[in-house]
């Protein structure tokens, strides 16, 4: 957990616009923004599996020119298997059940 924003530098990513090679994998979570950076004529490609949560915006700077028509910049593939190497902060339950006698 981040708090304030999460900032993907321009120099993660593919060249490849039709790349589906994993750049970053985990879970990425903010209370603020969740930024994705390019500069100059990079135009790369960013792949994420795992979860993105942000409460802020999305800013979502890549442009991959004229392969927008036909790739995302920023793709995220959900990971429900890194549940199980999550931290115990996120594995504890949020309700605890408990029988009353009557």
């Amino acid at each position: 957990f981040v708090k304030g924003n999460i900032t993907v530098n321009s120099s993660i990513g593919h060249n490849t616009a039709s790349s589906t090679t994993s750049n970053l994998e985990g879970w990425y979570i903010t209370d603020g923004n969740f930024n994705t950076v390019e500069t100059g004529t990079a135009n790369r490609r960013l792949n994420i599996e795992g979860l993105v949560y942000f409460r802020g915006q999305l800013v979502n700077s890549r442009d991959l020119g004229v392969d927008n028509l036909s790739s995302p910049s920023l793709f995220v593939s959900y990971r429900p298997d890194l549940a199980l190497h999550a931290p115990t902060i996120f594995s504890r339950p949020a309700l605890r059940w408990e029988e009353i006698a009557p």
